[in-house]
């Protein structure tokens, strides 16, 4: 009898508290900026069979991740140093956006903005570059926008406020179904409930259109997805 992949996001999901916990003992022993999700931990759910990782290697080269799909770059002139991704050449009319195809649609994908800036984000829900959605910086506002687009036509879907903006902070997605949760370090800062383009099976990261945008930088991206091949039949 096969089984619906819904209890095992659920197992997926019920591990993030203790993630967090391990965490925040982790951090406490090191000055450098947080980590929401400890590598140790994310290995040993990849090895349950649940979850397939995606990460940016320390190449120096962007392209190469965890798992079989590489990195593309889909607009800008994208490179990482030790990890580190960021824009070479700002982004003067179209968003820079550099993406990698997950196994599975539902589940966790995070980044950390190591320097942040204005409308650099997280993308997730990509189709392609007409139709997807993103979670970017507002610092002005002290927000984040949660914006989908749709045949090129974006809308302001939400806005988180009242939580972290600035260098360092990890802006999250938990994915299941229709329904959407805004993680800004760790903690759940907002759900929305919309079918836009749910079951799109790549993220990525972006800077906004800026003839100035070249100072934001992305570390740690991470995604635990629940893989369908691996759901118990």
């Amino acid at each position: 009898m096969t089984t619906s992949s819904r209890p095992s996001l659920l197992s997926l999901l019920s591990l993030l508290p203790l993630v967090l916990l391990l965490f925040a003992a982790t951090a406490c022993s090191s000055a450098a900026r947080p980590q929401v999700v400890d590598p140790a931990i994310s290995s040993a759910v990849d090895r349950s069979g649940l979850v397939t990782t995606y990460r940016f290697e320390e190449t120096g080269e962007i392209g190469v991740v965890e798992g079989t799909e590489a990195w593309s770059a889909v607009h800008g002139d994208w490179s990482s140093d030790n990890g580190v991704l960021r824009v070479n050449t700002p982004a003067t009319t179209t968003p820079a956006i550099a993406t990698v195809r997950l196994s599975a649609p539902d589940g966790l994908v995070q980044v950390t903005l190591a320097s942040l800036d204005n409308q650099a984000g997280l993308i997730f829900r990509y189709v392609n570059p007409s139709n997807y959605w993103y979670v970017a910086a507002a610092p002005d506002f002290g927000s984040w926008n949660v914006v989908k687009i749709v045949d090129d036509e974006p809308a302001e879907v939400g806005q988180v406020g009242l939580g972290p903006v600035a260098d360092n902070t990890t802006i999250g997605v938990v994915l299941d179904d229709a329904t959407i949760s805004i993680l800004l370090n760790g903690k759940t800062f907002d759900t929305i409930v919309d079918e836009t383009h749910a079951g799109a099976l790549v993220a990525g990261v972006t800077v906004r259109a800026n003839p100035s945008s070249t100072t934001a930088t992305f570390d740690d991206f991470l995604a635990l997805v629940v893989d369908q091949k691996d759901v118990g039949s």
